[in-house]
């Protein structure tokens, strides 16, 4: 999980690339500069992408919502409780 205000392009590509490339299977941002949580899933090479690697699946998640991390299903994190 990366805490995004400034780094949000960082995070996005370079980073992403980076964990997709490591096949870290759920990625996520904490995006607060549009107040939400971007979780990416599915690692898989992809051309044109940094270190030829990305993310298939990217599912945005707003205050209100809750998500669960993969390694642990059963639990939920509400996306509000994220936000300063």
């Amino acid at each position: 999980m990366e805490i995004a205000d400034s780094t949000l392009a960082f995070d996005r590509g370079e980073k992403a690339g980076l964990y997709a490339k490591a096949s870290i299977p759920d990625y996520w941002i904490v995006n607060l500069v549009d107040r939400q949580v971007e979780v990416r899933r599915d690692p898989a090479p992809m051309a044109g992408q940094p270190y030829g690697h990305g993310y298939k699946n990217i599912t945005i998640f707003t205050p209100g919502e809750v998500v669960s991390p993969l390694a642990a299903p059963q639990t939920t994190v509400c996306v509000s409780d994220l936000m300063p």
